[in-house]
């Protein structure tokens, strides 16, 4: 399957910009997030232009026109993954950091935050303040984060506290919480120490016990738990993988090429990617 969006498209969804045929349109994808089999969401950077203001040079093919500054910014945008359709949903903060979306609830951190959402009328829900800029997964009930800012550690908003899972030196790339039992993560190393080596999958539980190896040798990327809570889809450069949590019956889902320059999202039965810098959106089932 296989989407291709253009730009005038999305541009035309904001109020005025179809009758103002001087205003020009810049738009680029960023931040893909697969949250079922029916939807995924996305970061778009919106530029508006307008053509008829005093000139200055600001881009365009003239040189010409001034930045709308009340259009132009960053919007949550909605993928419906059945007819292609893209939604744009709200404006959010230009300095916003990773897109993070599951079971309806989606999340990205600003300002040191992680900010919740809803998928039904897109309202904040809640905001934890973890002193983090990049966080990798939160429980279902929203009160615990995994994040990653130096140590291994995950924060619970109701005791204000972290537990350290893993002591710096050691990092990781990607860490998500059974979905059966929340109690276990699955995370991949980033720091080449004895027990965290970069790119294999490992288990731990939340209290920093009980870290055991799952697979080694694939230089793993991101993961994503099966909904069944025993097997765990893994992606590599050039594959994407399913592997038991207890380390056996590894097996190839899917042979991907991806490009130098993408972005994307793993889902346990799919794969969205954007190519840059076409801004041409893909996505895989398997």
């Amino acid at each position: 399957m296989k989407l291709k969006i253009f730009i005038i498209c999305i541009a035309l969804i904001f109020t005025n910009c179809a009758s103002n045929s001087k205003d020009i349109y810049d738009v680029g994808f960023d931040k893909p997030c697969i949250n079922n089999n029916e939807e995924a969401y996305l970061i778009l950077d919106i530029n508006v232009v307008d053509m008829t203001s005093k000139p200055f040079s600001f881009g365009g093919p003239t040189g010409t026109g001034s930045q709308d500054k009340e259009r132009t910014g960053r919007y949550l945008a909605k993928i419906d993954l059945k007819s292609g359709e893209i939604k744009v949903i709200k404006k959010i903060e230009d300095d916003y950091k990773n897109l993070i979306c599951k079971n309806n609830i989606i999340a990205f951190t600003y300002n040191n935050q992680t900010i919740f959402f809803n998928t039904t009328n897109y309202e904040e829900i809640k905001r934890i303040s973890a002193g983090c800029y990049l966080f990798y997964d939160f429980t279902l009930d929203l009160n615990k984060i995994i994040i990653d800012p130096g140590p291994i550690v995950e924060y619970n908003d109701i005791t204000k506290t972290n537990t350290i899972l893993k002591p710096f030196p050691n990092s990781i790339r990607d860490a998500k919480y059974c979905p059966i039992d929340e109690t276990i993560i699955a995370y991949i190393g980033a720091s080449n120490t004895a027990d965290n080596m970069a790119g294999d999958i490992y288990l731990i539980k939340n209290d920093g016990s009980g870290n055991t190896l799952v697979v080694s040798g694939y230089n793993a990327e991101n993961i994503y738990w099966h909904p069944d809570g025993d097997t765990i889809v893994f992606i590599t450069k050039d594959k994407i993988y399913s592997v038991n949590k207890s380390g056996t019956n590894v097996k190839i889902l899917k042979e991907v090429s991806l490009p130098e320059r993408v972005s994307y999202s793993l889902y346990y039965n799919l794969f969205l990617y954007i190519i840059y810098p076409q801004h041409e959106i893909k996505i895989i089932g398997f």
